[in-house]
C-alpha cells in the first residue's frame, strides 16, 4: 500500500487484496470511498484525541476506529477507547480483544464514559490550535497545505497539520533547515517510513516513486494544551526554511514579487534575505 499526494492511502489492483487485515494510521484523515470487499478494516487513532465525546464511525466497511482517551501521560495508563462498526462487528472482535489485553490493559467503560466532558474540552482545544496552526502556515509561509477541513472531520483529530514540500527544492534539505530553528516538525519518510513490502511487492521503481512523494511532507505537530506562544513557534520553523530556500509564498506568486522587491528597496540588490526561486511568469 502507498500514500496518494494528499495522503490517503493508495489501494490499487495488485497483492493488497490478498491481505487479511487493513490497519490504518491516517495522517490527517481516511479515505472514506475505498472498498475492502470483505477485508476487516480499522482505522487506528490511538495517538490522537476523538473528535468530541461521541466520535465514532459507523460504517460497513469499517470494523473499528481506535482513539486515545489521554488520561495519563504515562502510554500504560493513557486509555484508549474502541468504537465498533455494529454491535455485530463488536461481538465478533470481542474474543479477540480480550485475548490481546494484558492484565495491566483492563476493560474499563465506566472510567472511559466518566470522561466524555473531558474530551469534549480538549477536543474543542485541539481543533483550535489545529486551525490556529494552519492559518498560521498559510499566511505567514504560503506553502502547499491539505484543506483545513480534513484535519477536523474525522472522528480522530489529526495530530498535526502536514505541509508539502514543492518540487522546486529538495525535501531533505527544507526539513533540515526547518528543524534547525528548533522548532516541532516531524518529517514523514522517519515518523511513518513506506512498509518494506512495498518494495517486495512492487518493485524498486515503485518504490523510489512513492519514496519520493513521501519524502515530501512534513508535519507540524499540534496539541490540546499548546500555548499561543507555542502555536507561533510551531509556525516559525516552516516559514524561516521558506524563506531562506526561495519558496515562501509559492501559493501566491505575487505577493512573493512584492515580497522580494520590498527587501531591495529596504537592503539594496545585494542584500542576503529572501531570493524567490518561484518561476514568474
Amino acid at each position: 500500500m502507498n500514500l496518494t499526494e494528499s495522503l490517503e492511502l493508495a489501494l490499487e489492483d495488485s497483492d493488497d487484496h490478498d491481505a487479511s487485515l487493513c490497519w490504518e494510521q491516517p495522517i490527517i484523515s481516511p479515505t472514506r470511498s475505498m472498498t475492502f470487499d470483505s477485508i476487516p478494516r480499522i482505522i487506528d487513532y490511538g495517538h490522537t484525541l476523538p473528535n468530541g465525546p461521541h466520535a465514532g464511525w459507523r460504517s460497513q466497511d469499517i470494523d473499528a476506529v481506535l482513539l486515545g482517551l489521554h488520561l495519563s501521560t504515562d502510554p500504560d495508563r493513557a486509555g484508549a477507547a474502541i468504537c465498533f462498526g455494529g454491535r455485530a462487528i463488536a461481538h465478533r472482535w470481542e474474543v479477540t480483544i480480550r485475548d490481546a489485553l494484558t492484565s495491566r490493559h483492563e476493560i474499563e467503560p465506566h472510567r472511559a464514559i466518566a470522561q466524555l466532558d473531558r474530551v469534549e474540552l480538549l477536543s474543542a482545544c485541539q481543533n483550535h490550535v489545529l486551525t490556529e496552526i494552519w492559518n498560521g502556515l498559510d499566511q505567514a509561509a504560503g506553502m502547499p497545505l491539505p484543506p483545513l477541513e480534513r484535519a477536523l472531520a474525522s472522528p480522530g483529530l489529526a495530530p498535526g497539520i502536514p505541509v508539502h514540500v514543492p518540487d522546486l527544492i529538495d525535501p531533505g534539505t527544507f526539513y533540515a533547515y526547518a528543524s534547525r530553528e528548533q522548532t516541532p516538525i516531524h518529517w514523514l519518510p522517519l515518523s511513518h517510513p513506506i512498509h518494506h513490502r512495498v518494495i517486495s511487492t512492487r518493485g524498486a521503481s515503485f518504490a523510489r516513486a512513492a519514496g519520493a512523494e513521501h519524502a515530501r511532507w512534513v508535519i507540524i505537530p499540534a496539541g490540546p494544551k499548546h500555548t499561543e506562544e507555542e502555536i507561533l513557534h510551531a509556525v516559525l520553523g516552516v516559514v524561516k526554511a521558506a524563506e531562506y530556500l526561495g519558496v515562501r509564498w509559492i501559493t501566491n506568486p505575487e505577493r512573493a514579487r512584492r515580497y522580494a522587491d520590498l527587501l531591495v528597496e529596504w537592503y539594496g540588490s545585494q542584500h542576503d534575505a529572501f531570493r524567490p526561486i518561484i518561476p514568474f511568469e
